[in-house]
């Protein structure tokens, strides 16, 4: 039987069917970038308090920017309001595309608490993480209308735009459903 080895690798081959909290935690920590990737993705699968605990410890990884993202993902695939915190702070990440995958995570899992945070990145200086906190504002819809009027009152023409564009779409969908 072939050894798991400590990065979660079996011959060279990368493991993605563990479910063991104390695994999938080394392989988070691996030094190879796969096998932090299959590490959440199989964290994904689970909905337990571990895994999303892990995946939220996962969104500080100060080594790879992918596994920042892909955390972010997974657990707004989850649909876990315990990372709506977690997420909110890498609305302010370094990298845009860690920003767009938190916006986009928060507004899967439509928690009214995502909407200060979403509408307070609004201010992005990247008018694609600008769009996907438009997104996720309009997926969280009808609660972050109130939110979303305050903001078209902003003094900065972005925040107002974008508040602007999620107030009109979330009204239209509205009366597209009737």
């Amino acid at each position: 039987m072939p050894e798991l080895q400590d990065e979660g690798t079996i011959q060279g081959k990368r493991k993605t069917n563990s479910t063991d909290p104390a695994s999938l935690k080394k392989m988070l920590a691996a030094d190879d970038v796969d096998v932090r990737w299959d590490a959440i993705l199989s964290l994904q699968k689970e909905s337990d308090d571990a895994s999303i605990d892990l995946l939220i410890t996962a969104l500080a990884d100060d080594q790879f920017i992918s596994v920042r993202w892909r955390a972010a993902e997974a657990l707004g695939k989850m649909g876990s309001s315990r990372a709506i915190e977690a997420l909110a702070g890498l609305l302010g990440d370094p990298n845009f595309y860690v920003r767009e995958k938190a916006a986009e995570a928060l507004g899967r899992i439509g928690d009214p608490a995502s909407v200060q945070p979403l509408i307070s990145a609004l201010a992005d200086r990247d008018p694609d993480v600008r769009r996907r906190i438009v997104r996720a504002l309009i997926e969280i819809g009808e609660v972050a209308k109130d939110d979303l009027r305050e903001a078209m009152e902003s003094r900065n023409a972005a925040i107002r735009s974008a508040a602007q564009e999620a107030f009109t779409e979330i009204e239209a969908r509205k009366k597209r459903r009737g």
